[in-house]
Order: structure tokens, then sequence, then C-alpha cells
């Protein structure tokens, strides 16, 4: 039987925060069993399963910011996932490829973009003219240059 998309809304014990994610299995009952396992393995509750005939390929949407462990997104194919506190005292949100905090990789890009700013040339009528190119020195040994006292 061929899989199929459906949407899982999880939300923490307390209630304060959703997550949602896709997941897909090929039927409801399969997905709701795959939803609960998810959600006992973060220490969630699950709020809603529902087919997602709209979305495209389920490899292609699988997403969550839910907290779970790095192997766990990986096995799930989430793109996120709520690790540890990144050392700089950002979020918990890491990139499941990686493990990189993204807000990290954020500000890297933020100050690469920068940096490639100040490389770009200045227009043409703003540039300083080049220096007139100087004559090469004659390196005597080099240009064929035989003193008297050899002839």
């Amino acid at each position: 039987m061929m899989e199929q998309p459906f949407a899982v809304i999880l939300s923490e014990a307390e209630g304060a925060q959703q997550f949602r994610t896709t997941i897909s299995a090929p039927s409801l009952d399969a997905a709701v069993e795959k939803a609960a396992r998810l959600a006992a393995g973060i220490g969630s509750v699950v709020e809603l399963v529902r087919p997602a005939p709209n979305l495209p390929a389920p490899a292609a949407t699988r997403h969550t910011e839910g907290a779970i462990a790095r192997n766990t997104a990986l096995s799930i194919g989430a793109a996120r996932y709520r690790g540890q506190p990144c050392h700089y005292g950002h979020g918990r949100l890491r990139y499941a490829s990686s493990g990189a905090c993204i807000a990290c990789a954020e500000e890297a890009g933020q100050r690469r973009r920068e940096k490639l700013a100040t490389w770009k040339l200045p227009p043409a009528d703003q540039r300083p003219t080049p220096p007139e190119p100087q004559a090469a020195p004659v390196i005597w040994w080099k240009s064929g240059y035989r003193s008297t006292d050899e002839r």
C-alpha cells in the first residue's frame, strides 16, 4: 500500500507550545500509532492527526521543531530538532542534518553576506586609475649582455 502524508500537531505536556510536522504512513491508524510513538519519545501529547492530501510528497515536507533527539529527528526525516542549548546563548533549535545551531548558522550567513558586500568593485568612474607600467630592469646575466673584456 502506498504511503500518504498526514499532518500531525503535538503539544508539550504543559500545553504552552505546539509543534507541527508531517509524517507518512499507509493508513490513518498507522499514522496515529506513529504519532503516538513520536509523542511518547519527546514527552508530548498528540493533538491532531489528519490526512494532508494537498501537501507535496512526504519526503519534501517532513519538518518539525519539536523537542526530540537528533537520531529521532533523522529517523523520522525531520529537518530541525530541539537539542542542547547553544553555548553562544542561542536557543535549542538545531539542524538535524548537521546538528548546527540554527541561530549560529543564520549569523554566520549574515557575516558572510556582509563580507562579500565589501568585495564589490565601485562603479567605473569611481575607481582609481592604475599606475603607469614601469620598464622592466635589465638583468645583464639574462639579457645576453657581454662585457667588452670577453670579446
